[in-house]
């Protein structure tokens, strides 16, 4: 007798096992096909969609910065990931837009890519593909619902978004086009909490750092803030407010952490009538 007929097949996995699996995994779409792809009583037993997913706490319309419009935001998320096979690689940004449907999106915006390079794979099989997730971003689009007047302080989409997620609880954090923090927490009445609104406060840029929120200014002040509202300062100001933007990096080597870069642009000389500008980075722990 062939001894492999004796051997434990994936699909005879208890179904309980099999969900437990599936809770520990990220709310990543590609892991969630990855699994589904090992045979088909997984797939059958899965379901297309991940109820991880800290998106699904929310309503698909999310309010406006303030009352005064009737318009909405529609919170949407991207990915981008590292597609490994022999000899090749690719980096790709895609934006799921129904369940199992894909949207490749240009990398450095959200622009939809509508003519892929010559080489790029037609179809991808996750059998010969290794997919890794890279970063997951979110941002908000402005929709409008009745047309009402806007003040121009107020943005009508914000690209400075994070998702936060603790247990049963998730929460929106975003900077609008005036450098404030917006805060909207799930079952919170659904309304936006708008954090520091100082008039000499201008918050640039904005991250995720485990549980909790990571804010900088224009000054270089960074801030933690976590689901209760809760601040911690983290670094005082830079001595005469630095540059001219402030971006939070987070930093994989030598155990991890946080960096403040500093960006300094100046004017460079040119033939053609227009300036040009350049950029000059000053990481600083």
């Amino acid at each position: 007798m062939d001894s492999s007929l004796l051997l434990p097949q994936w699909s005879d996995l208890p179904l309980d096992l099999l969900q437990l699996i599936s809770d520990r995994l990220s709310s990543d779409t590609v892991d969630l096909l990855c699994l589904r792809s090992v045979c088909a009583t997984w797939r059958l037993s899965l379901p297309p969609s991940h109820n991880k997913n800290p998106l699904a706490k929310f309503p698909k319309h999310l309010p406006f910065w303030s009352s005064s419009s009737s318009g909405f935001f529609i919170l949407k998320q991207s990915s981008v990931y590292k597609l490994e096979a022999p000899k090749t690689s690719w980096l790709v940004k895609l934006q799921e837009t129904s369940p199992g449907k894909m949207r490749v999106l240009d990398l450095f915006s959200n622009d939809k890519i509508s003519f892929l390079p010559d080489n790029f794979p037609e179809n991808i099989d996750l059998q010969e593909f290794h997919v890794r997730l890279i970063r997951r971003a979110y941002r908000m689009e402005y929709a409008s619902n009745g047309g009402a007047e806007l003040s121009c302080f107020w943005s009508l989409s914000s690209d400075k978004v994070v998702v936060l997620s603790s247990g049963e609880d998730s929460a929106v954090m975003a900077i609008h086009s005036g450098g404030k923090l917006g805060f909207l927490k799930s079952g919170d009445g659904g309304r936006w909490r708008i954090l520091d609104d100082s008039w000499n406060v201008i918050y640039e840029d904005i991250m995720v750092y485990g549980e909790s929120c990571i804010v900088v200014d224009d000054k270089g002040k960074t801030v933690i803030y976590d689901m209760d509202f809760e601040v911690s300062d983290l670094a005082e100001g830079l001595a005469g407010g630095g540059g001219h933007k402030k971006h939070l990096v987070e930093c994989s080597a030598g155990g991890g952490g946080v960096l403040l870069v500093d960006k300094y642009v100046r004017h460079v000389w040119c033939k053609s009538e227009f300036s040009k500008s350049a950029a000059e980075l000053e990481c600083i722990s």
